[in-house]
């Protein structure tokens, strides 16, 4: 066998292990941090029909103080990465939004927040104590 084949079945065989290791499944953990870090990237977009989809019903009456809290501003997410915690329906997310405030930058550290899965689907529910 050349170096080649070699090469290729290498990558093959790590393709296949990384695959086995879960790295294309969806886990309730994984659903639950992704549903956060949407309504997260709508909040800053002001997309209140995204928001709308995203926010439990116990939430529904915030929607649009949610929609518009970033509205004006410059925002963007910057190093987020959100997972359900374990035996909560609590997601804890590490990163920030960062807004530009007229030329200044405000760096909003995230936090945990609660969810609920409501109909077949995780929603974001306010931010926990």
């Amino acid at each position: 066998m050349n170096k080649r084949t070699l090469r290729i079945w290498v990558l093959v065989g790590m393709t296949l292990v990384l695959g086995a290791c879960g790295g294309g499944t969806n886990t309730a953990e994984d659903a639950a941090g992704q549903v956060v870090h949407q309504y997260l990237q709508a909040k800053i977009e002001s997309n209140q029909d995204s928001i709308r989809n995203l926010l439990c019903a116990a939430q529904e009456t915030n929607l649009e103080r949610e929609a518009q809290s970033f509205s004006g501003v410059k925002a963007h997410l910057e190093n987020v990465t959100c997972n359900k915690d374990a035996n909560a329906n609590t997601v804890t997310c590490s990163g920030a939004i960062v807004a530009d405030y007229n030329g200044e930058n405000t760096t909003f550290p995230l936090t945990k927040y609660n969810v609920v899965e409501e109909d077949g689907q995780w929603k974001w529910c306010g931010e926990a104590s």
